[in-house]
């Protein structure tokens, strides 16, 4: 099965990818190939709890770990701080712990949720927003515009996380790459 292979960006290069879900709840960007063939579903917490025991087991002192598989930050916010909450235990050192999270996922969680999540760990969330043109984010099908994403953005801030936003300026097309890079 393609299940055992995880996707994660190339700033976690070096972490921890822990494994919190198979797949990705959104799943219609039009440019990802990476969970198309996966259907969306959760690992169980207990499952999540025995890989970090198993890495623990091994001598694994991670100074960051990346929750995947695809937008780990849209599942319920109790979950995830459970999940937070289990990483700290098991490596008291780890300094952050991050994830991808969708425009439209960050949308969805309350001030209060993402301060939450800060305090209990949560460090960057790697968004990928892919460009600043809103005709372009359209025909990806990222169900937000530009002006969304900034918004977001500015929420991620005020809770005291950080970001990663992923650009393609070439996902514009032949000779718009410039004004995608400045939009």
């Amino acid at each position: 099965s393609n299940e055992g292979l995880m996707c994660g960006p190339t700033m976690e290069r070096g972490t921890l990818t822990l494994p919190v879900s198979v797949g990705c709840s959104y799943s219609r960007c039009k440019l990802c190939i990476f969970f198309k063939h996966l259907r969306y579903r959760l690992l169980p917490v207990g499952q999540v709890e025995r890989e970090l025991l198993r890495v623990r087991g091994m001598g694994g002192n991670p100074r960051t770990v990346f929750l995947g598989d695809g937008d780990a930050f849209g599942m319920d916010t109790a979950r995830l701080l459970r999940i937070v909450e289990l990483v700290r235990r098991c490596f008291p050192g780890c300094g952050a712990v991050n994830m991808d999270a969708a425009v439209t996922d960050i949308a969805k969680k309350s001030d209060e949720e993402r301060r939450q999540l800060q305090r209990a760990g949560v460090g960057c969330l790697d968004m990928g927003s892919e460009g600043g043109l809103d005709d372009v984010l359209a025909f990806m099908r990222k169900d937000h515009d530009k002006e969304q994403a900034y918004r977001q953005i500015a929420r991620i801030r005020n809770a005291g996380l950080s970001y990663n936003a992923h650009i393609m300026t070439g996902i514009c097309g032949k000779g718009r790459g410039q004004e995608n890079a400045l939009a």
